[in-house]
């Protein structure tokens, strides 16, 4: 543990010794684990995309312009995409590259016209089955006019 005692008229908590002691970590340490979790999520995402999607390996490969084996490599770890693949698979499924690496759980590229409360919402909205979305759009339609008589 480190001596925080030069920070004397500082009240620290262990939270913000810990951030010290991260900075402190050798910074090819710190890069090494962020891929590692990287590389990680991105397995994970590309495994769950090509599923939910019922998109077939081969596909992938041939609309992106890899092999059918390179696409394997990634799914298995043998292998990492380079940036401008990356951004060819981020294409092909309409996801953002934060989503593909485990920067976010929100799968869809925010527009730019959307608040991050919209577009978490919609991110959750996406998630339901056709019953749950028509139901959740039925309330809030509900609140909507609810609102709108309590303000006329």
């Amino acid at each position: 543990m480190k001596d925080y005692s030069f920070y004397g008229k500082y009240r620290w908590t262990s939270q913000y010794r810990e951030l010290l002691d991260r900075d402190w970590r050798d910074p090819a340490e710190i890069k090494e684990e962020h891929f590692d979790k990287a590389e990680k999520h991105f397995i994970e995402r590309l495994n769950k995309l090509l599923v939910d999607r019922n998109v077939l390996k081969q596909d992938l490969a041939e609309a992106i312009g890899v092999s059918p084996s390179s696409i394997s490599g990634y799914l298995v770890g043998k292998h990492n995409p380079d940036i401008a693949t990356l951004l060819a698979i981020s294409n092909y499924f309409d996801v953002s590259l934060d989503y593909l690496l485990g920067k976010t759980e929100y799968s869809h590229i925010n527009d730019g016209n959307l608040t991050p409360l919209e577009n978490e919402m919609l991110g959750y909205y996406r998630k339901l089955d056709d019953f749950r979305q028509r139901e959740l759009l039925g309330e809030a339609r509900y609140i909507y006019r609810s609102d709108k008589k309590s303000y006329s």
